[in-house]
């Protein structure tokens, strides 16, 4: 696959700078790809850390799969040997966040029992990895927040954008310095 970015970004600034803008509003106002779901503002969910050696830790759930388990390459790292090195893992789904354990020898425990098939969770609900006990936590959503879907720029999209502004700020900056040099041209 050819990342265009440098290509658009370079048409980009070219047409920028001789007055046409056309090329950059069509970046910024670009549909979102049908391939590419883009983000929306859902239910988000942290955990609050109450016992074990992440105690009093909040977690907040970025991203669709968070890992946990004491390798240290895991999302969430629980540093005790009561902790399998690939734990768990949590997932958010259309149905929620889902916790999934990854056949730790001590077991993954919702609420007291230990689940064998991957289980949908809900705000309150108390797990435990090993002697680590956390609180599942929903957060709410901002009240100033759309509640409709964010339509956000692609990586290309971005890339062309921040390639856009450095270049900007690079011609505002020389022209600056050509200012500062030439006080007598300018007066």
């Amino acid at each position: 696959m050819v990342d265009l970015a440098p290509v658009l970004a370079r048409r980009a600034i070219e047409l920028t700078l001789a007055g046409d803008t056309s090329l950059m509003r069509s970046i910024l106002e670009r549909k979102p790809s049908k391939s590419h779901p883009q983000p929306s503002i859902e239910i988000r969910y942290g955990l609050i850390m109450q016992s074990g050696p992440l105690a009093a830790r909040v977690i907040v759930i970025e991203h669709p799969i968070l890992r946990i388990g004491r390798r240290p390459t895991n999302d969430v790292v629980i540093p005790d040997p009561t902790v399998s090195r690939q734990h768990a893992r949590l997932e958010q789904a259309h149905s929620g966040l889902v916790l999934i354990d990854e056949n730790s020898c001590n077991g993954t425990f919702v609420n007291g029992c230990r689940i064998m098939n991957s289980t949908v969770l809900r705000s309150g609900d108390i797990l435990r990895f090993g002697t680590s006990h956390c609180r599942v936590w929903r957060i709410p959503p901002r009240q100033d927040a759309p509640q409709f879907p964010v339509a956000v720029p692609s990586a290309a999209a971005r890339r062309a954008m921040l390639c856009i502004a450095a270049r900007l700020a690079l011609v505002d900056s020389v022209q600056r310095l050509h200012e500062a040099q030439s006080p007598a041209i300018n007066a």
